[in-house]
């Protein structure tokens, strides 16, 4: 069981969990709608701990909860993102470029200070992609998932949708959907992640895209 987490079984079927970091949670084991709410609440140390004490075959549990309880932390387990959204994440090390230091960490200090976007704009061939690929590899371990997308064309949409890995990785069902809604589902997952902080790059962008 987690060091930070407390659990105590009442005999009137209630779980409750007291974690340092997030608080207390109580359980109902005998309400299925409370246990698949307050289910998806917890947090993964939280539900390890639950799955610990199950393994100790806790007389005091209901089947009812017992497979509920694994049933989420199979479904957490599955739709687990990896750290890599698109297949190709382009790297060039920072030692391999001269002069772009300040450049790398202006920009390091622009992304982790709020700003949501930070646009690298210039004129073609001064660098662009290479500092962003610097970037990447310089603070990959800084972020917990990222994507990179190369804009070849004027419709971004279409960058996203063929980009290798992104859908697949998203868990993206693309059977009989129009591209707007598979773009609008990209968005919705993207947004919905909940390890922050992310990087999104994509490269090449263009102000007139469609």
């Amino acid at each position: 069981m987690a060091s930070q987490n407390t659990i105590k079984v009442a005999g009137d079927g209630n779980i409750t969990i007291q974690d340092v970091a997030a608080g207390s949670i109580t359980i109902n084991t005998y309400n299925p709608d409370d246990i698949t709410k307050k289910l998806k609440e917890l947090n993964d140390t939280q539900l390890s701990s639950l799955l610990q004490l199950v393994d100790q075959q806790n007389e005091q549990l209901s089947g009812l909860f017992i497979r509920l309880l694994k049933e989420t932390a199979s479904k957490k387990h599955k739709t687990r993102l990896p750290k890599e959204l698109t297949l190709t994440l382009p790297k060039t090390h920072p030692d391999d470029i001269i002069g772009r230091e300040n450049d790398l960490d202006e920009l390091h200090t622009l992304l982790q200070t709020q700003k949501r976007v930070v646009v690298v704009n210039g004129l073609g061939g001064i660098g662009k992609t290479t500092l962003a690929q610097a970037y990447l590899h310089k603070y990959y371990d800084d972020y917990h998932h990222i994507a990179w997308i190369t804009q070849g064309s004027d419709n971004l949409a279409a960058e996203f949708l063929n980009t290798a890995g992104l859908l697949e990785n998203l868990g993206i069902d693309t059977a009989q959907a129009e591209p707007d809604a598979i773009m609008a589902e990209i968005f919705r997952k993207l947004k919905g992640v909940p390890d922050t902080p992310n990087l999104l790059t994509i490269d090449n962008a263009e102000a007139s895209v469609k």
